[in-house]
């Protein structure tokens, strides 16, 4: 009895590392050339003579400052599922061809290496070629992790930006830098109450969904429960991090975090759900043991694993 018992954190351990590897190779997925890239992102530099073409052709250029950390009430516009503001910025005819020469250069652009360590991309910048047919060629800058995703008419491509590059860049970029105002005390306190409502919730729950009904004494049952609760977590989170800069006056969190439920949401559904599981063993094993010392040998949960 006792060494049957035992296995049950095994088989939570093991369900709980399942999860997570799955979820990690949703996000992560092999390029054809070997590289891992981020799933639905192409890193394929063969389309960057279409981008090219787009630049030379263009008639008008455009910039969309990324928003950055503060609360004031700004209007802001969704590209790529990505936040900037509203206003375009249009640079002087000297800029404008400075960032098309940049841009142009041979070795402008390189191969994607792999993910960094910097928090996540999120681009801080969008410049925005567009021609007399109304075609839209951007380039999105992360100063961050100095990396780069472009779209274009049946094209799109993530890659790094070399040194060369991000500094003639980030020295013309840096002159257009808006400094945004802050609001009062209260906007900032309305933020807060709001982040923190929100994240709790997606924090409990993956619990609420996983006890539902009480506790499952089927195997199976439970792992379809674990990923429900898994994945309902994860939603809300992406959900969460699309719709917190309407929920108040003005963007309540940084770049950085709006990009983490996408990539790493699942990590903390995972991890209360683990917590879950835990408690489910530990109740199970207590009841087992209370029917036990009853004498009760009939009764359904005197042997619980059995049902396992």
């Amino acid at each position: 009895m006792k060494m049957r018992s035992r296995k049950v954190p095994g088989i939570t351990a093991v369900l709980g590392v399942a999860i997570a590897a799955v979820a990690l190779w949703l996000c992560l997925r092999p390029d054809a050339e070997g590289p891992e890239a981020p799933i639905f992102e192409s890193i394929d530099t063969s389309v960057l003579p279409q981008f090219n073409e787009g630049v030379r052709s263009a008639e008008s250029v455009e910039l969309y400052q990324g928003f950055e950390w503060h609360h004031g009430k700004q209007e802001m516009v969704k590209k790529h599922g990505w936040y900037f503001y509203l206003l375009p910025i249009v640079p002087t005819e000297a800029d404008a061809a400075a960032l098309r020469e940049h841009v142009l250069r041979e070795a402008a652009f390189k191969k994607w290496g792999g993910l960094k360590f910097c928090g996540g991309y999120h681009p801080d910048w969008v410049i925005q070629w567009t021609t007399k047919e109304g075609e839209a060629h951007e380039l999105y800058l992360c100063f961050g992790c100095h990396e780069a995703k472009i779209y274009g008419p049946g094209y799109q491509l993530y890659c790094d930006v070399p040194d060369e590059t991000f500094e003639a860049l980030h020295t013309i970029l840096k002159r257009y830098h808006v400094k945004r105002a802050t609001s009062p005390g209260t906007a900032h306190a309305m933020d807060h109450f709001t982040t923190t409502v929100l994240i709790l919730t997606a924090l409990i729950l993956p619990a609420l969904i996983f006890f539902a009904g009480g506790i499952s004494l089927s195997l199976s049952g439970t792992f379809l429960r674990a990923l429900l609760s898994i994945g309902c977590g994860w939603g809300f989170m992406i959900a969460y991090a699309d719709a917190a800069p309407y929920l108040s006056r003005g963007p309540i969190i940084s770049g950085e975090i709006l990009d983490f439920p996408g990539f790493f949401g699942w990590v903390l559904p995972t991890a209360v759900v683990c917590c879950c599981l835990l408690v489910r063993w530990i109740m199970l094993r207590r009841k087992r043991h209370k029917a036990t010392a009853q004498g009760d040998e009939g009764s359904p949960v005197s042997h619980p694993e059995r049902a396992l």
